[in-house]
Order: C-alpha cells, then structure tokens, then sequence
C-alpha cells in the first residue's frame, strides 16, 4: 500500500472510530435519561442491554426473587458503565489511526501503549460489566443469589487480539533500537 493510500484510510478510520465513540457515548447518556426519567424498560429494550456471554463459572442459591424494574435497574447500570468505556475505548481506537496517519515510524512507545490499554479496557470491560450487574442483582434479591464470574465474548477476543498486536509492535520497537544501535 502507498503511504498516501494509508494516510488516507488512517484519516477515513479515524473519522469512523471517532462518530462511532460520540454514538456510544450518546447511548450512554441516554441510559442516564431513561433511569432519571423511570424509562428503564424502554431503555433496556430499545438499545438491546443484556449480560450475554459464555459464562465461566455461575451459580446461585435459594429462590430469591426480583422485581422487573429492579432488573431493569441493574442492566441500566451496568449497561451504562460499557456504553461508557465502550465509548472511550473507540476513542482511543480513533487517536490511534490518528498517530498513524501523522507518524512517520509505526513503531513506537506512544503506539504501543495506547493498543495495550485498548485490549486490556476490552478486556476488563467485558468483565466487569457482568459484576456489577449481578452485584446489583444480588443487592436487590429479597433472598437467595445469583452470580456469574467471568464473561466471555467477542469484545473479549478481540481485546486479546488487540493486546497481542501492541506486544509485536513492542518486539518491532527493541528490534529497531537493535538495529539502530548495530549500525
């Protein structure tokens, strides 16, 4: 690929990360609006909130019981905290192909920390958001519990992946300083 070709994509990949962020984050702000105005249904059904994922450990004890707003509150919650992150994570994704775009050297510290803060807030983001949902569950059960520890999604791969990707780069960046220092 040309470097003028990349630049262009960079600039074109950054615009999309950056309205995408400014979406999610307006999901965000609209969960807060739904649960100020008593809107939890209609929030948690009109943006799709659920805890999905391929559940490492679950269990649960007794038979508490659990009103619907309560669960409604509780995907809000945790929705909001996702859509949150979610939202600065794609941000961030967005800064990056703005370093591609104006750097002349792919390789470097500031590009390699901000793809493993990328795969680490994926990552941790797809765990934590679970947590506080069934906190929040089990803070409001009448009796019993219900837990899941550790989510497993796509966003999780993904973050690995992500993760992966900065510790290459981090090995193109001490190849480099070998090679500079051999010369």
């Amino acid at each position: 690929m040309k470097v003028k070709n990349f630049k262009r994509l960079s600039r074109v990949l950054e615009a999309i990360f950056k309205v995408q962020s400014i979406i999610v984050g307006l999901m965000a702000v609209f969960i807060v609006i739904g649960l100020i105005t008593g809107m939890k249904q209609d929030v948690v059904k009109s943006l799709n909130l659920s805890v999905d994922g391929i559940n490492l450990f679950s269990g649960g004890g007794g038979k508490g019981h659990l009103a619907n707003s309560d669960h409604y509150l509780a995907l809000c919650v945790s929705g909001f905290f996702k859509r949150g992150v979610q939202s600065y994570i794609l941000w961030q994704a967005g800064i990056f192909f703005s370093i591609m775009r104006y750097e002349k050297q792919p390789f470097t510290l500031t590009v390699y920390r901000l793809l493993r803060k990328i795969g680490i807030m994926l990552i941790a983001v797809d765990i934590i958001a679970p947590l506080i949902y069934y906190i929040i569950i089990n803070v409001l059960m009448t009796s019993g519990y219900q837990i899941v520890i550790g989510t497993f999604t796509a966003q999780s791969v993904i973050g690995l992946v992500i993760y992966f990707m900065a510790e290459v780069i981090r090995y193109g960046i001490t190849l480099q300083k070998f090679t500079n220092d051999v010369v």
